[in-house]
């Protein structure tokens, strides 16, 4: 693919995350994709438990993602992401407190989507 359209998949991540339309995983994430995601205990592999992961997410958060900035050079994407998220029902035992954070991060991500990882650099 093209530096473009690898720009492209990561802004379609975007925005089926913003519109809570999951289904999106099944056309961008390759079967052997493994994922390396801070506060998970060990690598997320493939689509469908990317996809019960993020369910997860969204049953308990309420999430808005705005890529800042892409860089693309081969099949390699960078961006810098500002994730808003209020935390609006019980996760993990926890249960809702309306409280939100605001998050930059970071990502490198492959062509494909064979693998992800994700780093808080500030909140």
């Amino acid at each position: 693919m093209s530096t473009e359209q690898n720009k492209n998949v990561i802004l379609r991540w975007r925005q089926g995350l913003n519109e809570r339309n999951l289904n999106v995983i099944d056309d961008l994430f390759a079967p052997e994709y493994v994922g390396h995601i801070t506060g998970v205990p060990g690598p997320v592999r493939g689509p469908v438990a990317f996809k019960q992961l993020f369910t997860a997410y969204l049953a308990a958060f309420d999430i808005s993602v705005t890529p800042e900035f892409l860089i693309a050079e081969g099949d390699m994407v960078a961006v810098h992401d500002v994730n808003r998220v209020k935390h609006t029902g019980d996760f993990q035992g926890y249960p809702a407190d309306g409280q939100g954070t605001e998050r930059y991060q970071h990502r490198h991500l492959p062509d494909r989507r064979r693998q992800g990882c994700g780093a808080v650099v500030r909140s």
